[in-house]
C-alpha cells in the first residue's frame, strides 16, 4: 500500500549500472521501511534528470518519502558503517551499511549527495549528484 511516483528521463553518468542499483536499491529500501512509520500517506517518489553542477554536466537522482524523516541529531551518523536506528522486538534489525555504501559509491564517482526534508511528502529526501 505505498504509492510511487516517478519523473525518470534519459540521463548519462560515468558509472557502472551495478553502482547505480545499488544506491536506488539501499535508498529504496530504507524508504519502504521508513513509511509505515508515518501517519501520513504512504508516499515515495523517485527522481532522475539531467542537472549541470559548476559548469559540469551531470544528473541528478531525488529519492524521498512520507516516513518519519531522520532526525538532526543523526543526519552525520547515518553514513558511519554499522550504525543503524532499525531497531525491533528482537533487537538490532539493519546492518547499518545500506547508507555507508551510498555514500561510498557517490563519493568514489566523484558526486555529492545531501539528505533533509522532503517539502511535499514530510519525510526523508535524499538528492545525489553524479558527474557526467
Amino acid at each position: 500500500n505505498i504509492e510511487i511516483k516517478t519523473k525518470l528521463e534519459n540521463v548519462i553518468a560515468k558509472a557502472h549500472a551495478m553502482d547505480i542499483e545499488s544506491i536506488v536499491l539501499n535508498l529504496l529500501t530504507n524508504s519502504f521501511n521508513a513509511v509505515p512509520n508515518s501517519n501520513r500517506p504512504r508516499k515515495i517518489r523517485i527522481e532522475l534528470d539531467h542537472e549541470n553542477k559548476n559548469n559540469q554536466k551531470g544528473m541528478k537522482l531525488i529519492i524521498a518519502d512520507s516516513g518519519p524523516g531522520i532526525a538532526k541529531e543523526y543526519i552525520d551518523k547515518i553514513w558511519i558503517p554499522l550504525w543503524t536506528t532499525k531497531v525491533g522486538k528482537k533487537g538490532r534489525e539493519g546492518t547499518g551499511l545500506g547508507l555507508t555504501i551510498v555514500k561510498s559509491i557517490v563519493d568514489e564517482l566523484e558526486g555529492d549527495i545531501t539528505v533533509g526534508i522532503d517539502d511535499s511528502l514530510g519525510g526523508a529526501r535524499f538528492s545525489i549528484w553524479l558527474p557526467r
